[in-house]
């Protein structure tokens, strides 16, 4: 029995993730599988994209609904930028032009279930203009016991699904929640792409672009530039490195996914580098189907992040390329990893020292860094792709009372 599904990506990226971003790429992942196994009636909704729209004309099993974000007042966009150049997380509703599109379209279909992730604005709205299952899928701690109107959002969706048991802690501190009715989802990796040996042609003309040296051990860090992601205490922490190891510290990626915006932050990290700026290299924003290659001439991978992280793609993407992983095994983190692949500086007074020796141990023994790089690369085939697009049918299955 096919099952009809609508899933709602958020309004910041594009599905299909011709612009990245974690959410919309495993929404893409979800979509690949399924054009090969064709077990769902698959729907997206997705924010209006030039690039998204052509590359969605290949999919046959998949509709999309693209919907273009209207005008915002000046007020709404002056206080959203200002919001965001002070690194301050907020939930308000800034385009509820779109929000409005949205439901309208929705409520000309119906579906066995609807899937919005990760957006906690869109659940009220939507569960007043269809009575069709409403689940929400969180990627990050949006609904808790601390979160404004969390009772009425969890009572209108018949399950949460969460990618961590972090975040499913962090939902059942609401009064009332179920643990039955909230479900673990891991994320999954596209193992395949990750794989070094897929891009050795590449590896000596990437180095010559970042003019890293055949002797330079590349410590990769990959995630957005803002400050809970710990890029601050990684590089106080190989500023502490002694000075005949030779290395590269690459830092990937942005604060706004390639968007053009004020990063305050990245110009402190740059001034903090000081005297060691030469080995530390910030690529900004790098498209998804590059990740790999970078990976590709990286010796380690360090996750540093300071907050908690509410579950672990990059650390997988590293473990499928076969890095070694040092992280600070916050939030959700130790879902995706084990002691034979990763190593975790646990945070506290004495977190940049600790992260600092860890990261010279794993520089000073490539033996080690072998054999955690082939352990890591065993256990992150559980993350498969094929195995995420299994569960999911699995959890809809369960819905409809099929076995």
């Amino acid at each position: 029995m096919t099952i009809k599904l609508a899933m709602i990506s958020p309004d910041s990226l594009p599905v299909p993730a011709v612009k990245g971003g974690a959410i919309q790429l495993g929404i893409q992942q979800i979509i690949d599988e399924n054009e090969k196994l064709n077990m769902l009636d698959l729907t997206i909704y997705s924010i209006f994209d030039e690039e998204a729209l052509a590359a969605s004309e290949k999919y046959q099993n998949t509709r999309f609904h693209f919907i273009k974000s209207t005008n915002r007042s000046f007020t709404i966009k002056r206080i959203n930028n200002v919001l965001n150049y002070l690194n301050i997380r907020h939930r308000f509703d800034v385009n509820p032009g779109y929000t409005k599109s949205l439901c309208e379209q929705l409520s000309q279909n119906r579906f066995d279930t609807i899937i919005i992730k990760n957006m906690v604005r869109f659940v009220e709205p939507i569960s007043k203009i269809t009575t069709d299952p409403i689940w929400l899928q969180l990627h990050n701690d949006n609904l808790n016991n601390c979160i404004l109107r969390c009772k009425p959002i969890y009572r209108a969706c018949r399950k949460v699904l969460v990618n961590s048991h972090y975040l499913k802690k962090r939902v059942l501190t609401i009064e009332n929640a179920r643990s039955e009715d909230v479900l673990v989802h891991k994320n999954c990796t596209d193992i395949h792409s990750f794989k070094k040996e897929q891009h050795s042609n590449e590896i000596k003309e990437l180095k010559n672009k970042y003019k890293i040296h055949d002797d330079d051990i590349v410590i990769l860090y990959s995630g957005r530039t803002v400050p809970e992601k710990g890029i601050k205490e990684l590089i106080m922490a190989v500023k502490k490195l002694p000075e005949n190891l030779k290395f590269k510290l690459l830092i990937v990626g942005s604060k706004g996914f390639g968007k053009k915006v004020t990063n305050i932050y990245l110009y402190k990290l740059k001034k903090i580098a000081g005297s060691i700026s030469h080995k530390i290299i910030f690529t900004g924003f790098v498209q998804y189907h590059d990740l790999p290659k970078i990976h590709a001439i990286s010796d380690m991978a360090v996750v540093p992040s300071i907050w908690e992280e509410p579950a672990g793609r990059v650390i997988t993407e590293a473990m499928a390329s076969g890095l070694p992983v040092i992280v600070s095994g916050s939030g959700g983190m130790e879902d995706y990893i084990n002691k034979e692949s990763t190593i975790i500086v646990r945070r506290g007074k004495a977190f940049v020292d600790n992260l600092s020796s860890e990261i010279k141990r794993l520089m000073e023994d490539k033996r080690l860094r072998e054999r955690m790089g082939k352990a890591g690369q065993e256990f992150v085939k559980r993350f498969d792709s094929y195995i995420y697009y299994e569960q999911l049918i699995e959890f809809l299955k369960r819905q409809k009372g099929v076995f």
